[in-house]
């Protein structure tokens, strides 16, 4: 089953944040680097705000990774979520 609009936006921001996590950025470091608002990105890894694909190539460019990087992430995001994910 695919996720919902809401889910996606959930998913894509667990995403960044486990990327910026990884890299030991701040919040503020990151948006600061993406030209983008503290707030905005807050928004966006809390899965409240669904960003442009631009917005995304950014955070990506600022977190020194590439979009399959993101999208990669959000992949193993959905899969452990699930009902049959393994440990």
């Amino acid at each position: 089953m695919l996720p919902s609009p809401r889910n996606e936006c959930r998913i894509l921001g667990g995403a960044v944040r486990r990327i910026r996590e990884a890299k030991s950025v701040t919040q503020d470091a990151l948006a600061t680097k993406a030209e983008i608002h503290f707030a905005y990105l807050s928004n966006i890894e809390r899965g409240h705000k669904r960003p442009s694909l631009e917005v995304i190539a950014r955070l990506a460019n600022a977190l020194e990774v590439d979009l399959d990087d993101i999208s990669y992430m959000a992949t193993v995001y959905v899969i452990a979520d699930t009902e049959d994910a393994v440990a």
